[in-house]
């Protein structure tokens, strides 16, 4: 069974112009894509679930962002990913 990929978007100050526009493009090309706003690092996993969302996309800045995976059965995993790494539709 394959899941769907859900992707909420938070930014600390630095990452909010580049969290938007990749957004917008996810958006674009088909992603559920929600957006948090501006939030804490601490509190990323809590804001998902709340969103009940399946990855959690955190921009540090234009360059880098933690990205969260909340589907994994092991309780999901976090990786910093440069954002041009991002697979973008």
């Amino acid at each position: 069974m394959e899941q769907k990929v859900s992707a909420l978007f938070a930014w600390n100050k630095g990452g909010e112009k580049m969290a938007k526009e990749i957004a917008e493009r996810y958006r674009q090309g088909g992603v559920d894509v929600k957006v948090h706003g501006e939030a804490s690092e601490d509190n990323l996993r809590a804001i998902g679930k709340v969103h009940e969302v399946s990855h959690v996309l955190y921009f540090m800045n234009d360059e880098k962002l933690l990205l969260i995976s909340l589907q994994d059965e092991m309780g999901g995993f976090r990786a910093e990913v440069m954002v041009h790494e991002l697979i973008l539709p």
